[in-house]
């Protein structure tokens, strides 16, 4: 037997056997299963129009110890479905908002208070309503009250949506499209009027 036979000997049975090894692994190798809703095209698709918030009146003037109203306003005249749930997590100061209380306003008919948290500690609202029955059209989704702490420093302050906002329709589709706070000008009146008209003019 020539020297060229004898390696052909040794290195056949090798390569069936790394052939045999590399074939086993491959079947082995796990597949991973879809669903039958992952192979079909999603049906939730982006409203053409989306829905706003805004807090109002803004500005908002008060003395120091008045207990102002500020109403959350939704615009959502131009959607294509109505909205069904309204989440609203709002920012303030608590050194110069105290006592914060929200209450639903109009815009739903008899909603369900899902998430109802006030932090007085870092200042922030999350409060929650979800309806059946909601009607596309503008409406006070909320009412927020305070009182003004009348030892405050600041001339003003302000109060902001913050990321976790959303509105939904019933199949969970977001519908919110902008936001737009507040803010609030602590001072006596007329005097904060006369300076935002000099402003002005």
């Amino acid at each position: 037997m020539s020297k060229k036979q004898g390696i052909l000997l040794v290195a056949f049975p090798l390569l069936i056997v790394l052939f045999g090894i590399l074939l086993f692994s491959f079947t082995k190798r796990p597949v991973k299963q879809h669903s039958f809703a992952e192979l079909l095209p999603s049906t939730k698709t982006k409203p053409k129009s989306l829905a706003s918030l805004t807090l109002l009146p803004n500005p908002l003037i008060a003395s120091p110890g008045a207990a102002p109203i500020i109403t959350v306003v939704i615009d959502a005249q131009n959607i294509d479905k109505a909205p069904s749930l309204i989440q609203l997590e709002i920012g303030y100061d608590p050194t110069v908002l105290l006592e914060p209380e929200i209450k639903p306003g109009d815009f739903f008919t008899n909603p369900r208070v899902v998430l109802a948290t006030i932090n007085q500690n870092t200042g922030r609202i999350s409060y929650a309503l979800e309806s059946d029955k909601a009607s596309k059209q503008t409406g006070t989704v909320a009412v927020l009250t305070f009182f003004l702490n009348p030892y405050a420093v600041a001339k003003q302050t302000q109060l902001t949506f913050l990321a976790k906002t959303a509105i939904k329709d019933a199949d969970g589709v977001s519908l919110l499209g902008q936001t737009h706070g507040t803010t609030i000008m602590l001072g006596n009146k007329e005097k904060i009027i006369d300076q935002i008209q000099s402003k002005k003019d």
